[in-house]
């Protein structure tokens, strides 16, 4: 199919939530002078309070947080699916740190889900998932009793509960680039990527909305993205067997094409305010979404597992 598009201002803050790692491309500003069965609730977060720049090992990574990806998706005509979500009973078969990091970013974005889908009968039990992922990684400071009771009364607050939330993850970012545990962040950046893209693919499947498709089809940049990031561990066997399955993913990902349309930029005289647009068409085909939902359910198997 193609599809065209407008894209978005996004400015870019440090703010890391649930480790997302998504990159997109957009409007800009220059200044002149110097997203039983639940349906969704419009979230009220503002997207570009949740770009960030994320350093690991050095490097700058551009990251939006998972809530730009659940935000779209409350948007859309899919309902709530629990079935999406990574089962808490899940935490206690996680055999090492390598994968309780992974999965600390799968149950952040999960708790994002859960926040736009206002599912407040199913957050304290993830809270309490995230938490001793925490402890055992060595971030419990981030996700401590103060959080848990200000989290606790905040249920069926959307805004506030991501806030806290965001809150918590930056806390945790902070600690570990503090610690030199970039290595540990990476992980957690791409749990919570691949739950969010996790997520685009089943709502995806149940609405076959165009503006989801297109987010999946936008991860194929996203993606050499985090292989670069992973780039940097690779002489560990963990790293690099998880960075191999995600370029059998970046293989799917190639096939999807992008062509980009130049839009006269309008200009505000007013503000002094030029804004740079432009559109892009994206050709991706059902069979590319099958394929890339498939392969992200057997790479997210193998971590929760």
């Amino acid at each position: 199919m193609t599809m065209k598009r407008n894209f978005k201002n996004l400015r870019m803050l440090s703010i890391l939530l649930g480790g997302m790692v998504l990159v997109s491309c957009g409007e800009t500003k220059t200044d002149e002078t110097s997203g039983g069965e639940k349906k969704p609730i419009i979230s009220t977060v503002d997207p570009d309070q949740n770009m960030g720049l994320v350093n690991i090992g050095g490097q700058v990574f551009v990251i939006p947080s998972p809530i730009q990806t659940a935000d779209l998706i409350s948007k859309s005509n899919a309902t709530f699916n629990s079935e999406l979500l990574n089962d808490v009973e899940n935490v206690g078969k996680l055999p090492n740190n390598f994968k309780k990091a992974l999965n600390m970013g799968i149950y952040g974005a999960d708790l994002g889900y859960l926040a736009v889908y206002n599912a407040t009968d199913q957050t304290t039990s993830y809270l309490k998932a995230v938490r001793g992922l925490a402890n055992d990684i060595g971030l419990g400071n981030a996700f401590n009793d103060e959080l848990a009771s200000k989290i606790s009364e905040s249920l069926g607050d959307e805004g506030k509960m991501l806030s806290l939330v965001s809150e918590a993850y930056k806390t945790a970012d902070d600690y570990l680039k503090e610690n030199k545990k970039d290595d540990v962040a990476s992980l957690v950046i791409v749990g919570g990527w691949l739950e969010s893209l996790h997520f685009a693919c089943g709502a995806a499947a149940a609405t076959n909305d165009k503006e989801i498709i297109e987010r999946i089809a936008d991860q194929k940049s996203v993606l050499k993205t985090i292989l670069s990031m992973l780039k940097q561990y690779r002489d560990n066997e963990e790293y690099d067997d998880l960075a191999i399955e995600l370029e059998d993913l970046n293989a799917i990902f190639d096939g999807i094409s992008f062509t980009y349309e130049f839009v006269e930029p309008v200009t505000n005289d007013a503000e002094k305010i030029t804004k740079i647009s432009s559109k892009h068409n994206v050709s991706i085909t059902p069979e590319q979404v099958k394929q890339i939902t498939e392969k992200v359910k057997s790479i997210r198997n193998e971590i929760i597992g």
